[in-house]
Order: C-alpha cells, then structure tokens, then sequence
C-alpha cells in the first residue's frame, strides 16, 4: 500500500502537469481535464490511506466516498470529474477552457475539503 504522503505527491504532479498543458486544443483540454481527474483520484487516495484503507478500482473508490460522511461531500464534483475525463477519452466529446475551468474548479473544492479534514 502507497502512503498518504506518496498519494499527495502524485495529485500535486497531476495537477502541475494538467496546468502545464496549453489548452489550445480540444485535445489539450481533455488530457488536461482527465490529469484533473487523476489528481482527485489520488488525492482521495491519500485520504483513504491516512485512514488505513484502500480501493481497487473506480466503482470501490466511488463507493468509499458515498459511504464515508466525511467525504461525501465531495462526490458530486469527483463524480463530475470522472465523468469528463472518460467522456474526452472514451466517447471523443470535445472541450473547451470553459469547461476545464469548471473540472479545475471542482478539484479545487475537492482539495479544499480534503484539507479541512
């Protein structure tokens, strides 16, 4: 198992790198918006490993989150996230700043809460 601290150095890095990216194409943003999402996962990953617990997949880690009152609010924006980076990936939906400037934005309040805990 990661350390809590080894999970917040990989959503730090995430973040960095989707904030590195130039956004000038739609293929920018969505590589941008799925690093934001990236960023949420391990974050939410060192939250669960200071608690001495883990996931092994997307849907545990969702779960975790609708299950643990103290992180429950964050799911609708993580859910947000997880959604955009798989619609950029997956399904070829093209996105713009506007929309990156929201996932950011949704990281953000995540990052916020982890850090009031």
């Amino acid at each position: 198992m990661y350390s809590k601290e080894q999970f917040l150095a990989k959503s730090k890095n995430n973040k960095a790198f989707a904030e590195s990216l130039p956004l000038k194409t739609s293929t920018d943003v969505g590589w941008a918006m799925t690093a934001l999402f990236y960023s949420a996962l391990h974050a939410v990953n060192a939250y669960l490993a200071g608690h001495n617990r883990t996931c092994s997949d997307h849907e545990d880690r969702a779960n975790e989150i609708i299950y643990d009152p103290k992180i429950n609010p964050i799911y609708r924006d993580y859910r947000d996230l997880y959604s955009l980076s798989q619609n950029a990936r997956y399904h070829m939906k093209t996105y713009g700043k506007p929309q990156y400037n929201e996932a950011h934005e949704s990281l953000t309040q995540i990052e916020d809460h982890l850090e009031s805990l």
